[in-house]
């Protein structure tokens, strides 16, 4: 589909996209450069040089934010793509200030502003910065020059390193990271090499960090990776499970925040599986409740994250509960919602990577909350396919062409 093409939306008015000229192509850079100065601030934010970079994300995250203001302002919108993107903008702005979180409001900026970027950029990019952190940090701490926390997982006694990031976890994150980005822009191409490559990826996770989540999601990307290659065609079977997924782990994550009980043996087994999270979760609950618009919420716990003089643990380590107690119910709908469309679309259009990423964040966050990440959940950017669903740049044929935005839009 050529950029001067128009493409009707089944539920949108017909919008005429032209070839972009010297402006929008001059804030498609704009966009490039802020994507990366943002994924470099996180990346340190990340690390156990958090205390020296912290201070300094508000000066910078506000000239990202006039950047992608900026792009945002040259994009082309139908009334639905208008409209959508506002909400999207008023929504997370509105939940980064109450919630105190400048990350969900930068990715619901970038989400919208990302209208005509390659999703192989994207991915080429996050590959790359995240690499670099993986191996910069490590090496400073192999080298002494920065600090190695070391966890004890629980009554095992396995020991977890963090190489220089914030906690264990961050590291098996960077990893995962890699590991899928990887996966998905060799997509129906992998060979037999890719496979070793992701494998000892996931073997480090296991080796350094014991991060098992993020190693669980990344062996699955490997494994479908391996299957779409020899069973080409659209897994619908797949894409009926991350339907499942997306309304069956929100739903279980909120019963068990509301519900939860020490006395129930079956609930203080799953309790056991899952590192005491929800016992934790439950007690956030109790003492903050919902949040309709989001609020600002204590933490303490691993990492950088102070702890009580007792050792006390206060960390929302799941994505749905966290949604619902700091960012703000609201914005959690919105979020369910929008995977739910992109899921349609990856239907209509055959695109055979996106049920499998949904899924694997999905698992991802059912323990972690750094699926709100730009720089850990690579699924999320493509929430720009559901907004502008009728525009050219945002279809691309996946067999024939590109595995996300059209490269002709780079």
């Amino acid at each position: 589909m050529s950029l001067s093409s128009t493409h009707l939306s089944e539920d949108s008015e017909t919008v005429s996209y032209t070839e972009p000229g010297n402006v929008q192509i001059r804030f498609l850079m704009v966009y490039k450069f802020a994507f990366v100065l943002f994924l470099i601030t996180e990346c340190l934010s990340h690390s156990v040089l958090e205390s020296v970079v912290v201070p300094l994300r508000l000066p910078i995250y506000a000239v990202i934010l006039i950047m992608l203001s900026l792009k945002i302002s040259t994009q082309r919108y139908s009334y639905r793509a208008g409209a959508l993107s506002l909400m999207i903008i008023i929504l997370g702005t509105v939940s980064g200030v109450f919630a105190n979180s400048l990350s969900i409001m930068m990715t619901c900026f970038f989400i919208v502003a990302s209208q005509g970027v390659s999703y192989r950029w994207y991915l080429r990019t996050t590959l790359i910065v995240v690499a670099v952190s993986a191996i910069v940090f490590p090496a400073l701490s192999i080298l002494e020059i920065v600090p190695d926390k070391v966890i004890f997982r629980g009554e095992s006694g396995t020991v977890r390193r963090s190489l220089g990031f914030a906690h264990p976890n961050t590291f098996a994150a960077a990893i995962m990271t890699i590991c899928l980005c990887w996966v998905v822009l060799r997509f129906g191409k992998t060979t037999l090499a890719d496979v070793i490559g992701q494998g000892i990826l996931v073997a480090f996770i296991f080796m350094i960090s014991d991060g098992r989540m993020a190693a669980l999601v990344s062996i699955l990307g490997i494994v479908y990776s391996i299957y779409y290659r020899f069973r080409h065609g659209y897994p619908m079977w797949l894409a009926r499970f991350a339907w499942i997924l997306v309304i069956v782990l929100p739903l279980l994550s909120l019963y068990f925040m509301t519900n939860f009980s020490s006395q129930n043996a079956m609930h203080m087994q799953i309790d056991s599986i899952f590192s005491g999270r929800f016992s934790i979760l439950h007690a956030l609950y109790q003492t903050y409740g919902y949040s309709m618009l989001g609020q600002p919420v204590e933490l303490w716990g691993w990492g950088s994250v102070p702890q009580t003089a007792d050792g006390g643990i206060q960390l929302l380590d799941n994505v749905f509960i966290a949604f619902s107690i700091r960012y703000g119910f609201v914005l959690f709908i919105f979020v369910l919602l929008g995977y739910l469309l992109l899921l349609r679309f990856a239907n209509r259009n055959g695109i055979g990577y996106m049920p499998m990423l949904i899924i694997v964040f999905f698992i991802y966050g059912f323990t972690e909350t750094n699926f709100v990440l730009l720089a850990t959940n690579i699924s999320l950017v493509l929430l720009n396919l559901v907004v502008f669903e009728d525009a050219p740049c945002s279809l691309t044929d996946l067999v024939t062409n590109e595995i996300g935005f059209s490269e002709q839009c780079i």
